[in-house]
């Protein structure tokens, strides 16, 4: 489990270094500072916890199904951010709520990165006993003022076309959407054997998948003669 939840986490700072590439100067200035800060004075908290503690936590499904709904919204605001972008070429033409929609999704940082921050804060205290809890907290959001804006500009060098990265950030938070499922469900689903196959169910379910394909398919097909056609 801690394995699962550590490739999370690193997951959702690349998906925040990522996003920080579609935003402006100004944007990422003031959320850079804001995580910093989110560091530097969140470490009287990080003290109290043990690592006891945070075990129980790992195994407290409550709590992690609390975590999957802070990790669900997150995926979704940023999948919402992908479809918009692509969909908005040209925000200016679009209809007004549709541009306030796009320019919140746009500044929207990320709201799995703050526990993902305090997670690192308190393995820090934790690895460095004797070391004072404040300088560790200051190197903390000093480290975050200089990796996310050398990040940002990394991954922009790294990949120039806005596409790519849009594509990959999409990717990505469905990868995190994934991997969240199996973290928070923590081994507390079961499978129970079934004796009998319900062939009334099997049928309905394979009616509604064909009306489904179906509907989609002729929805596609009008769309592309609708956007299409020369």
């Amino acid at each position: 489990m801690t394995t699962v939840v550590s490739i999370l986490m690193i997951l959702v700072c690349f998906n925040f270094l990522l996003k920080q590439t579609f935003t402006g100067l100004r944007v990422m200035v003031a959320t850079t500072i804001l995580l910093a800060a989110f560091a530097v004075f969140t470490w009287p908290m990080a003290i109290e916890q043990s690592k006891t503690q945070i075990a129980d936590w790992l195994q407290n499904t409550g709590l992690m199904r609390d975590m999957a709904v802070i990790l669900t919204l997150d995926v979704v605001a940023q999948l919402t951010f992908c479809i918009f972008t692509v969909r908005m070429p040209m925000p200016e033409k679009a209809r007004r709520r549709s541009r306030i929609i796009q320019r919140f999704l746009a500044v929207y940082p990320s709201l799995a990165v703050f526990p993902v921050v305090f997670g690192v804060l308190v393995e820090l205290i934790f690895s460095l006993p004797g070391v004072s809890f404040t300088l560790i907290a200051c190197s903390l959001g000093g480290l975050i003022l200089l990796v996310v804006p050398l990040g940002s500009r990394l991954l922009r060098m790294l990949l120039p076309e806005n596409d790519l990265r849009l594509e990959m950030l999409f990717l990505s938070n469905v990868l995190v959407a994934g991997i969240g499922v199996v973290a928070t469900v923590n081994g507390d689903t079961q499978n129970s054997p079934a004796e009998n196959v319900d062939f009334v169910a099997l049928a309905l379910f394979a009616a509604l998948f064909a009306g489904g394909f179906v509907l989609g398919l002729i929805w596609y097909k009008w769309v592309r003669k609708k956007y299409f056609k020369h």
